[in-house]
């Protein structure tokens, strides 16, 4: 029996083509204040042409921080692009907690909002990678009506499936997270360890019991103890934020882009929600 050349064991890497070029000059409105159901405020950069008109709306709701690039980009290609600091961050009014039911409104209240500005023309799509994944799925789950497609990348599935527990086991690099995460801004407690690098990890893991590892670091959080104290896929603080299954993935009408990596440790989110 031949074998193939080894050549032929390889996949052809895809041509991406070149993107668009711009079209329009970029009106810049960072900060800006919207108001939430309870009248909390996030804070949201919005990018958009300088152009009369109105132009199809790009939301990416983030818990990482301001950046341009993604906004200058699709603005200068005739899109509004909102990117919003989720409740609790940055300059985002609120208390911060990554699995609180509330951002599944936020997300809501801010698709409506972007749908109604006077330069949308009220066609509103999502995008974004890894907890901003996340934020599209609890968005999507809550059917604002102006929402019309996602394009989430490497989206975690449901906590207790990949993250923060992997089938039921909280996972170490969980811990990391959460202590990078654990106030408005980003801390160095656990940064280095989230990315693989820090020497003193395996210090730190030593730290007994675990759930006072990220207190010990420096970097702890109400929020962290509930994840490590509602330990039950049952349990009522997980339950709240939960999006897939057959009563959440029904609500989801819009049609979405899954983009994920078999390498990647959000792999699962991906093939699930395809399925589901």
């Amino acid at each position: 029996m031949a074998l193939l050349p080894a050549t032929r064991l390889f996949a052809q890497a895809p041509e991406p083509g070149k993107p668009s070029s711009p079209q329009y000059e970029i009106v810049e409105l960072p900060g800006q204040k919207v108001a939430m159901e309870d009248g909390i405020r996030l804070s949201v950069d919005v990018y958009r042409p300088a152009a009369a008109g109105r132009f199809p709306v790009i939301v990416c709701i983030t818990p990482y921080g301001s950046t341009s690039g993604q906004g200058r980009f699709y603005a200068a290609r005739g899109y509004a692009y909102l990117m919003a600091n989720s409740r609790g961050r940055y300059d985002s009014e609120g208390d911060w907690s990554p699995y609180h039911p509330q951002h599944k409104r936020d997300g809501y209240a801010l698709i409506q909002w972007a749908a109604a500005q006077p330069w949308s023309n009220a066609n509103v799509g999502m995008e974004g990678a890894s907890y901003n994944g996340s934020t599209q799925w609890w968005t999507a789950s809550e059917a604002p009506p102006a929402l019309k497609a996602i394009i989430p990348f490497v989206a975690p599935p449901d906590a207790f499936e990949n993250t923060p527990y992997q089938n039921g086991v909280l996972q170490g690099w969980c811990f990391d997270w959460a202590a990078a995460h654990s106030g408005r801004v980003a801390k160095e407690a656990g940064v280095g360890a989230y990315h693989g690098w820090t020497p003193g990890r395996a210090d730190a893991l030593r730290n007994t019991p675990y759930i006072d590892l990220n207190r010990a670091r420096g970097a702890d959080a109400p929020w962290f103890r509930n994840w490590y104290t509602n330990n039950l896929s049952t349990d009522a603080f997980w339950r709240q934020i939960a999006y897939q299954g057959p009563k959440g993935w029904a609500k989801i009408k819009v049609p979405s882009l899954n983009v994920t990596g078999w390498f990647d440790a959000n792999h699962p989110g991906g093939p699930m929600n395809f399925v589901g």
